[in-house]
């Protein structure tokens, strides 16, 4: 991946142990966004945590959020980056969503469970 701000979102969500981390390619289709990555957790409190974790780095200098939307409880939580979105969800809510199959006709780099 190219894009530094993306590698770093990569690096806090498994640093909170998240799960079947997907990025998908927006940079040449999408006015909004470049990247969208997208994870998942096995609780809310993990939810939470990386939610915690953006805020503090932005507190700290180290990245910028546009807006953070949901809550922990719905098991899907959006927070903007400006040029990537990262979406975290609760492994069951990700299924049912199935967001990485809306987007297959983009690149999509699919990274290792961290366990």
């Amino acid at each position: 991946m190219k894009n530094n701000l993306v590698n770093q979102v990569v690096e806090l969500i498994e640093d909170k142990f998240a799960k079947r981390i997907n990025v998908i390619d927006f940079e040449r289709t999408n006015p909004f966004t470049d990247y969208f990555v997208v994870c998942d957790v096995d609780s809310n409190r993990q939810i939470d945590a990386i939610v915690n974790e953006v805020i503090k780095q932005s507190k700290e200098g180290k990245i910028d959020f546009r807006a953070i939307d949901g809550k922990s409880d719905s098991g899907w939580v959006v927070i903007d980056l400006y040029d990537v979105v990262l979406h975290v969800f609760d492994k069951n809510i990700r299924e049912v969503y199935e967001l990485d199959k809306l987007f297959m006709n983009h690149p999509q780099t699919l990274k290792a469970d961290v366990q």
